[in-house]
């Protein structure tokens, strides 16, 4: 859903952007459809930040899943609670895989806030940066605030469903808030200015408006051709009836 969703509002701006400008006679759909590609570059590069973070805490943390006893099931026979912490156990329940026994020590943080954060603050400020528009003041922050409540309700669901913690959940929703803002600041306003494709802009238009204007210059210079012409002719003749007198 990230790759879809980022996709999907990167074209969105991207469109908007070619609608207001055709709205204006502006010319800037080949600097547009760069800027857009180097935005999905950059988000891919900020994913990959997020998910070795994410990946390093999980496995360095450790920490059980709510639910890891419904999917482990030890033996708590052979267990000794006076020794403190259990290092020591056995799974009885063989109907989940060596990956999902090993996914469920693996809770802090929550690696769906961490994505789902992530993306969405990614595109909120990639929106607030690159989306231009004149007829609507509410279309930015209406489209910003959705996808943060999409994040927020993505995050929750993950401990209504006893999959993590509410303390892994509010750890990766910083961590993703983190390096979306890192990642963005760092590159996103860097490459993805809208200076950039103002200044094409406005040299197109230079040489947009710098046409016309020469071709209307063409009949007065003609008529002053013309002119000039009938002048030097008009000379020419009071020079020999001077003559001839």
């Amino acid at each position: 859903m990230a790759f879809g969703i980022t996709s999907i509002t990167l074209i969105t701006v991207d469109i908007l952007n070619r609608l207001e400008k055709k709205n204006k006679k502006k010319r800037c759909l080949s600097a547009d459809t760069r800027v857009c590609l180097k935005g999905f570059g950059i988000f891919l590069f900020g994913f990959a930040i997020a998910q070795l973070f994410n990946e390093v805490l999980k496995n360095a943390v450790g920490r059980l899943r709510p639910h890891f006893f419904d999917v482990c099931r030890p033996n708590v026979f052979f267990i000794n609670c006076s020794e403190g912490y259990i290092t020591n156990y056995t799974c009885t329940n063989r109907e989940h895989s060596a990956t999902i026994l090993r996914n469920i020590r693996q809770s802090f943080p929550s690696g769906h806030a961490v994505f789902s954060m992530f993306t969405a603050m990614y595109l909120a400020l990639y929106i607030q940066i690159r989306l231009n528009i004149s007829y609507s003041l509410i279309l930015k922050p209406t489209f910003q605030a959705g996808l943060l409540l999409l994040s927020l309700l993505c995050s929750a669901s993950r401990i209504t469903d006893h999959m993590h913690h509410c303390s892994d959940v509010i750890a990766g929703l910083i961590l993703g808030f983190i390096v979306a803002c890192a990642v963005f600041y760092s590159l996103g306003t860097k490459y993805l200015n809208n200076h950039n494709g103002d200044s094409i802009c406005s040299s197109d238009d230079i040489e947009e408006n710098s046409v016309p204007a020469s071709k209307e210059c063409q009949i007065p210079l003609q008529l002053l051709h013309e002119k000039s012409k009938c002048t030097r002719l008009k000379s020419k003749t009071l020079t020999s009836s001077s003559l001839i007198v």
